[in-house]
Parts: C-alpha cells; structure tokens; sequence
C-alpha cells in the first residue's frame, strides 16, 4: 500500500487517516466495498512546503484542490493545479506535486483501490483530454467534507463501506460534471485534435477530418478551435508541417522534395511557397543558412 507523505499535522482541522489493515482485508472481501475502497484519506489546509514525489505506487491517488494552487508533474501532465482542480495518478504512476510556495494549497486527498478502481478512473476522464479536471462547483467540495466527516468520526467496518459509497458517488458525479461542461464549452477537445494533427502530420487533412475527432460539424468545430487558440485549424496544421520540416532540414539531408512528399505536400513547389510564406526563406535558403552558422567559428 502506498503510504502518504509527512507533511507535519501543524492545524488542528489537518487529518491523515490510514484505515486499519484489518479493516482494508474486511473491505477488499466485502460485495459492496470491494469495488471502490479508501486505503488512506487526509485534508491538508494551506498545506505550506506540502510536497512529495514517488517512482511508483500500488493505488490511485486522487487529490482535489479546494484552494490556493500547486504543480503537478507526471510524464503526461506538467503545469499548475489551481482551486477546483482535480487529478488521479494511477498505480506505477511516477510523479511529482507540491503546494506553491506563495498561495499554498488546500488539499483533500484519497489513496483508493478495488475491483473497479480502474473503470472509475477511466470513466471520469473519457471526457478529458488532460490528466486533470475541473470539478469547481459546490457540491463538490461538499461531499469531499463529508467523506473526510465520516472517516474522522468511526473506525469500524460499516463506516468504510458508506465512504466506499461516498467515494464511488464523488467520482461518478464529478464525472457528470465534467461531462456537462464539455458540452457547455462546445464540445471540441484541442488536445485531442493537435494529437490527430501531429499523428497523421504525413497526410491531407480535411477540416471535416478534423471536426471528426469532436464528432461536430465542421462549421462549429472550426469557430470553437479559432476561439480557443486563435487560429484556425488548417492553418495551425499547415503550420505544424512547416515546423515538422524545419526539423527536417536541420537533422537530415532528405532532398526538399522529399520532405515535401512525406509531409504531404505532391507538390514541392507549392510546399516552397508556403514555408517561405511562414518562415520568410525558401527551405533551400533555411538549411543554408543554418549550416553556415553550424560551421562559423565561435
């Protein structure tokens, strides 16, 4: 079992919570409990130089950010956590968090296993293209009380089993939430686009092929991508060829026709024009000149 971390219990409301390993064998065999069980809970306020990092570890690990902000850093997720943020980390996931040193978070936090542990996690982030959600509203927080309420107040078996049924019903309707929001803001995943984009950077893409991906008419998926990123997304595709083949010309020596081909383009002449058009030098002028810099003096 992974064990939390240390951070000192300065505040009197602070709670870390290992449930009894007598306990946890009762639950994993329990027909109810065993799908989702607690194996440690705890609520750090303004949880000040609040940090750990593990290689691996044998649960899920889920932490709510109820105030104040941190940094989370996985091997797909590198970026600030703020107030209202929610992330999983799932077992053997090597990580690294800490609370921001200026505005400490205000944590809520669950190491958590079973049967279904894996279908729950994977059902509240079928509709995120990120490893962390927003989960901002009331009820949230709420039932994040009442969980850590109900762990403070009984040891026994029968408690486990109803924050097992706490615990299933945040998730489910942090889910929900999610899910909700997904429509409320368009409906259209960036991520997953740019991830489409740069999967298929050797083909033609349509704007249908890309509004396929958000399963959105190609006229909504257009304006929504322009709004959140501020360009368009053939443009932002044509301008990841065009990067795609800067890396071209400076680590290889395929011909610019070549790299013309593989990136798509069947005409090279045509694909001159548009990177002279973004890079403000034709490919030929690029290597050039790049490689009399490599071969200057320093």
């Amino acid at each position: 079992m992974s064990e939390p971390s240390n951070w000192p219990l300065s505040d009197r409301q602070a709670t870390r919570i290992r449930v009894p390993k007598h306990i946890l064998q009762q639950l994993a065999l329990h027909p109810i409990a065993r799908q989702i069980f607690a194996s440690s809970i705890g609520y750090y306020p303004s949880a000040a130089k609040h940090e750990m990092e593990r290689i691996a570890h044998d649960d899920y690990i889920l932490i709510y950010c109820a105030e104040g902000q941190g940094y989370l850093s996985t091997s797909h997720y590198k970026g600030e956590i703020h107030q209202g943020d929610l992330f999983i980390l799932p077992p053997e996931t090597a990580h690294q968090y800490r609370s921001d040193p200026e505005t400490p978070w205000t944590v809520f936090w669950f190491h958590f296993r079973g049967d279904l542990a894996d279908s729950y996690y994977r059902y509240l982030f079928k509709a995120s293209d990120t490893s962390v959600v927003k989960a901002h509203d009331v009820q949230t927080l709420a039932r994040f009380r009442e969980l850590i309420g109900i762990a403070r107040s009984s040891f026994t078996l029968d408690s486990y089993i109803y924050v097992s049924s706490l615990l299933s019903h945040l998730l489910i309707s942090t889910a929900h939430t999610v899910m909700e929001d997904a429509k409320k803001y368009g409906g259209i995943s960036v991520e997953k686009t740019q991830d489409f984009m740069q999967q298929n950077i050797g083909k033609s893409l349509s704007l249908a092929d890309l509004a396929d991906v958000s399963c959105v008419s190609k006229y909504h998926f257009s304006r929504r991508y322009h709004e959140l990123t501020g360009i368009s997304p053939l443009k932002h595709f044509s301008n990841m060829k065009i990067e795609q083949a800067c890396s071209l010309l400076e680590q290889t020596n395929i011909s610019i026709s070549d790299i013309a081909y593989q990136l798509g383009y069947d005409d090279a002449l045509y694909f001159s024009r548009v990177f002279k058009k973004l890079m403000k030098v034709s490919p030929r002028n690029y290597r050039k000149e790049l490689r009399k810099r490599l071969d200057a003096p320093l």
